[in-house]
């Protein structure tokens, strides 16, 4: 589909959707559209990274096991960590909110286990 100009154009033969993709195991919103609105983590726990530098996946963990919560303040340039319903633990980096919208957008890093790097 491409939108200019002249109108909408659609592509001869339609896009083809994918039904199998994994169920993501948390969603992370803000709760209202609203500047200052505290993110909210569906099947997860949220924490505000409060040191300075970068966490490891286990500071991530030991933080959202101590401190998390459904619903917190992350501000643009901040990071967060996560711990989602499938033991994944994330660390995100929120880089902008949408003026209009519940939507947040980060940088994120995923480790799945200990032992396991960046995924």
């Amino acid at each position: 589909m491409r939108f200019d100009d002249e109108g909408i154009d659609l592509d001869a033969k339609p896009p083809t959707v994918r039904m199998d993709w994994p169920v993501f195991d948390s969603d992370v919103r803000r709760i209202s559209a609203a500047e200052d609105a505290p993110l909210h983590a569906e099947q997860g726990y949220l924490a505000r990274w409060p040191g300075p530098g970068t966490p490891t996946r286990q500071q991530c963990a030991d933080l959202v096991a101590t401190q998390g919560n459904e619903r917190v303040h992350i501000p643009v340039g901040r990071i967060g960590c996560l711990s989602t319903s499938k033991d994944r633990v994330v660390m995100l980096t929120v880089t902008s909110f949408k003026d209009d919208t519940f939507a947040v957008a980060a940088r994120v890093t995923v480790w799945t286990s200990p032992d396991e790097s960046e995924s």
